[in-house]
């Protein structure tokens, strides 16, 4: 039986997508730092199904970080 190979982890914009394998399928886990860098906080784990790293990076991006407003 072959071995499954997993993309690599993707770190953007304070978050942190690591992928890993459970009953031969793929999952990604989405963590998000802190403003100050000293905690990770898990938002997401999920089947990485037909999506690609980048859709689930892209996805995550919109849907995890913040817009802010200079004033």
């Amino acid at each position: 039986m072959g071995n499954i190979r997993t993309p690599k982890t993707i770190y953007k914009n304070g978050l942190v997508i690591s992928f890993f394998v459970e009953d031969k399928e793929i999952y990604y886990k989405i963590r998000k730092w802190n403003k100050e860098g000293t905690n990770l906080a898990l938002l997401e784990v999920d089947k990485i199904g037909y999506r690609t790293p980048q859709q689930i990076l892209d996805s995550a991006l919109q849907s995890f970080t913040s817009v802010e407003v200079e004033q």
